[in-house]
């Protein structure tokens, strides 16, 4: 029994040492930037207002996933496995042109297009789907990412800018979807989980986080979050909290930003302050 009490105490040494030396982890709960004296110096991350100007009908049983703005259409990709689509849209009339089912053994996950070739991730099958602006399957090949599976997916017009859950944001050469670089997304210098959908917006990448309300501001050179956006007022319109915001679409030629999520009534024109 003394060993074991000797055993024990050695034990407990240890792990204060532990949550000594490694200031933000799990000993002090994960406490966010501010609650812990390690950051208590680094300045706040600014706030920005997201205004509502319009809104539009969205199809309640499109799980969005993938959600973008091209040559004036807007392209959607949903899951989960069973009910993933590519959807294309006239913001017209906000009708839907075209849109495609995918095997049932994908899930859809985030999309993007360079030079008319829209490529399609998947959740965890490492397979990307690659059309023309008709829908129409040109390839398909074969992706990974850090935490293996697709999440959200943009581009800076060369390369596909990908994020896989995790606080890493990667680039992808589109024609071999090879590794070209990774960035950290970190707010106040804490690396920041569940980066979600993605839109690169004059030089900026926002991103959606899972399960959570705010749209960050991403400095790409960095991975800094530079200013973020509570869309809390939002999401409550849905009336249905597991129906998370995850869709960001920038209309470049427009100057139009819309926004959506998983299984929402409504596409919303916004506003960022």
């Amino acid at each position: 029994m003394k060993k074991l009490r000797v055993y024990l105490a050695i034990v407990l040494i240890v792990i204060a040492m532990v949550c000594y030396l490694i200031p933000f982890n799990s000993c002090n709960n994960g406490k966010p930037p501010g609650q812990d004296s390690t950051y208590a110096n680094l300045p706040p991350v600014p706030i920005f207002q997201t205004n509502i100007l319009n809104s539009y009908p969205h199809d309640t049983s499109s799980f969005t996933e993938g959600f973008l703005v091209y040559k004036g259409f807007i392209y959607e990709s949903t899951g989960p496995e069973g009910r993933s689509k590519l959807i294309k849209i006239d913001p017209a009339t906000w009708k839907i042109v075209k849109e495609i089912s995918l095997d049932k053994k994908y899930f859809g996950e985030g999309i993007s297009i360079v030079k008319d070739s829209i490529y399609q991730m998947t959740y965890q099958d490492h397979t990307v789907l690659v059309y023309d602006l008709g829908l129409n399957k040109k390839r398909e090949f074969y992706f990974d990412t850090d935490n293996h599976e697709g999440w959200g997916m943009t581009t800076d017009g060369k390369n596909l800018i990908v994020s896989d859950g995790s606080s890493s944001i990667q680039y992808f050469e589109p024609s071999t979807f090879h590794l070209l670089k990774r960035i950290t997304v970190k707010e106040a210098g804490v690396p920041l989980p569940n980066v979600n959908e993605l839109e690169l917006i004059d030089g900026y990448i926002y991103a959606n986080q899972w399960q959570y309300p705010y749209i960050y501001k991403v400095d790409p050179a960095s991975g800094d979050v530079v200013a973020k956006t509570d869309i809390t007022n939002i999401w409550n319109q849905t009336a249905n909290q597991d129906a998370v915001p995850n869709g960001i679409a920038y209309d470049s030629a427009a100057k139009k930003i819309y926004i959506t999520g998983k299984n929402w009534p409504k596409i919303y024109e916004v506003k960022f302050q």
